[in-house]
Parts: C-alpha cells; structure tokens; sequence
C-alpha cells in the first residue's frame, strides 16, 4: 500500500517541509499486530490462557511497567475505567445532543478492582491477565511507540534512496512531534526551528516560542478531550487511586526526550503527579514545559524560549 506522508512543523508555524510517498505497511503492520495482541490478551483476561506476543508488544509492555514503578498513578491495566467513563467518545458528540454522564461511584469502585499492572504474567513472549475482565489501555504510550517506528522508515528510506541518513524532517501528530537530521537548510530558509504554544485561555493569541534541544516534544493536557458534567470538567486522563479524572491546577506539560515513546509515557505522568514530579525529571535528564491555571510557566533552564505574553510569569527550573 503506497501513502503520500505529509510531514509538516507544528500546527501553529504551518511550514510545509517534505512530501515522501513511503509503503506505510510496515507501520499499518505494526499497528495491527499491537492492537490485536491488545485486544485477545482482553478477551482471555481470568481465563488462564496465554497470548503469544512479538518483540514490539514486549517493548511496550515492559516499558509501562518501567514508567508505572516511577508513578503507581501511571497504569496500563487502567482499560476497564478508560470504557466506564469512555470520556473519548463522549466528548465528539455528548455535548451537542446533551447525554454528557459520569458512572456512578459504585461502578467505580467496581472496575477499581480490576486495576493492577501486577497482574500481568508475563512468560518469555506470552503474555495473560489474571483477573477476569482486566483489560489493556495503551493510549498513553501507542502513539509514541508509533511515532518512533515511523521515525525509523524515514531514516531507512531516506538512506537506502538517498545515501543520506540525516536528511530533515518532522513528524507530526496532535501533540505529538519528532524531528530528525540536519536542520541547516531549514534554518537558512526558515529561521530557527521552534515551537510555538498558544495562550490557552485565549487560543487565538500567542503565548510562547521554545527552542528544543532534544528530537521528541509530547504534549499533554485537558483542553480537547473533556466532558462538562453540571458545569464541571472532566479530563480524559484518569487517576487508578481514585478512579476519577486527574484534578490538577496544569493546563499543559510538554516533555522533551531522545524518544518519543519515553516523552509520551512522561508526559502524561507529569500531568497525572503535578510540578512536584519535576525532581524525578531532573535524575531522567528529561527537559519540560509545565503551564498552570495561574499564568505561571515552568521550562528546563537550558531550554531557550521567548515569552510573547506579559499575562504569565516565566519560573526557570535549575
């Protein structure tokens, strides 16, 4: 299957870079494969029955469980709470036909139960759930497991055609960005590489420009998938401990790693922990932009950046 991939920068700068025509099978692939296995290792939770994995879904398993002993908030087996609130799907269309709902605290405490990232047996390449109706959740790490899969058949593509392993490109997908190569030409035309966040309570105004020194940048935060309840938001990142959606006074982290699969899994953990959980990011070696409800931002101190709003404070972190 041949795709015509459109890499282009951040939304908000709207530069066309490349067009590549690639076979995405790989990644098509790839994507089967992961939700699949996902999907039957659900079906067989509480059944005693092994799933046989490949070396990918081992990755990424193995990887939740690295990010879930830094934070016991950050749980995989959170897929039974993630279908109760089902905050996703509800935010494309409860608000237009007002059917927006929350479980009820009963049922809560009902699939609380099932959440245990413990309870994944893992035997060599087979995988089971011990408990019955356990389920998987891999969106906070699919997609940047994807996109360093992605990243990885540029490069190849690019040196088994070009003889060129650091040609420039960026992918981007909501929230999500890679960059690779050689950024001299782009910057002769273009002026340096940025990246540019809007004010969040003003999104049409420009609230920040960074200057990243590491290839992975992944956003988190609450201003897309949300339901409003009796005039109370709620976010679509879940707390395993209460069963809720997170309540935290950030409005949005960005994390910036060598991968992007690490900068997914942190980011949403720095959302879920608060400021507080920039310490750990200092021992990660792991740069980060936190913006709060109060107008303060926090950024690494050797992330160069140019504030274009008076409204917000800058605080940077050492």
């Amino acid at each position: 299957m041949k795709k015509l991939l459109e890499l282009i920068f951040h939304k908000f700068t709207k530069v066309f870079i490349q067009k590549l025509d690639i076979d995405n099978k790989i990644i098509k692939d790839n994507n089967e494969k992961l939700e699949k296995s996902q999907n039957t290792i659900n079906d067989l939770s509480g059944k005693n029955i092994y799933t046989d994995v490949d070396d990918d879904f081992l990755y990424v398993i193995n990887k939740a469980i690295e990010y879930h002993q830094l934070s016991n908030l950050y749980d995989i087996t959170i897929g039974p709470l993630t279908n109760l609130w089902n905050i996703s799907n509800q935010a494309e269309y409860c608000s237009i036909t007002n059917s927006c709902h929350i479980p009820t605290l009963e049922k809560i405490n009902n699939v609380k139960k099932l959440i245990n990232i413990n309870n994944i047996d893992i035997n060599n390449h087979k995988i089971l759930l011990k408990e019955e109706g356990m389920k998987l959740d891999f969106g906070s790490i699919a997609k940047g497991f994807a996109i360093d899969k992605i990243n990885e058949l540029i490069i190849n593509y690019f040196k088994e055609n070009y003889q060129d392993e650091e040609r420039f490109f960026i992918i981007n997908f909501g929230g999500s960005i890679n960059y690779h190569g050689n950024t001299t030409n782009y910057e002769n035309k273009y002026g340096e590489l940025y990246i540019s966040y809007n004010d969040i309570n003003n999104p049409s105004d420009s609230l920040i420009n960074i200057y990243p020194n590491k290839n992975n940048i992944v956003s988190s935060g609450n201003m897309e998938r949300y339901i409003i309840v009796d005039d109370v938001k709620y976010s679509h990142i879940l707390s395993p401990i209460t069963g809720y959606p997170i309540e935290t006074n950030l409005s949005l982290v960005s994390i910036m790693n060598d991968t992007n699969i690490d900068a997914d899994c942190l980011s949403t953990i720095l959302y879920m922990e608060g400021i507080e959980f920039i310490n750990k990011l200092k021992e990660l070696n792991t740069d980060y932009l936190i913006i709060d409800k109060d107008y303060n931002i926090y950024i690494s101190s050797n992330i160069k950046y140019k504030l274009l709003n008076s409204n917000y404070q800058i605080h940077i972190i050492q």
